[in-house]
């Protein structure tokens, strides 16, 4: 539960990827989150109430494509897959990361990271079955332990220690 209503987080700063190849962010919220690289919106992974924060065109096998809790019907409430985008090994890329909650109350909000190319578990449960279980961002695994806190209206996430970690690049 979160109080007071109507306020964003804004997170920058610049990562390098863990090795080249294909990547693109997967995420939803309860309200907003938006993801830029580059300068350039990758996610819109906002709940419908709050999708007009951003005008954002997925990739066409991105946008909605699993529904998230019980409650609400895709897209109102889904995780959404953003557009891919090329990252080179020890090349150095900014990001913005913007979250946030309207009208107040309950808040929820993660954001994974899909490689095009690596195998991924499925659950089977999921709406429609066959959702992947990817990886959560990360720019450190210091000081940080993250736990299922809901498994019927969270997704479950990859957080071993072969998952990848975005290095951060300054501050």
């Amino acid at each position: 539960e979160m109080q007071p209503n109507e306020w964003v987080i804004h997170y920058s700063g610049l990562f390098s990827p863990p090795e080249s190849g294909r990547y693109r962010f997967v995420g939803y919220a309860d309200d907003l989150i938006l993801v830029r690289v580059n300068n350039r919106l990758v996610l819109n992974g906002s709940r419908l109430s709050s999708i007009d924060a951003a005008a954002w065109t997925p990739d066409p096998d991105g946008g909605a494509k699993f529904k998230i809790g019980n409650s609400e019907p895709l897209p109102r409430f889904g995780l959404v897959f953003g557009n891919w985008l090329d990252l080179q090994q020890g090349q150095v890329y900014p990001i913005e990361i913007l979250i946030g909650e309207n009208p107040g109350g309950e808040f929820q909000v993660l954001l994974f990271i899909e490689q095009r190319g690596r195998r991924h578990r499925t659950i089977a449960r999921s709406q429609p079955p066959g959702r992947p279980i990817l990886p959560l961002f990360r720019t450190s695994r210091e000081g940080i332990d993250i736990k299922m806190v809901d498994e019927a209206t969270t997704p479950a996430f990859e957080d071993g220690p072969d998952a990848p970690v975005f290095a951060p690049v300054g501050r």
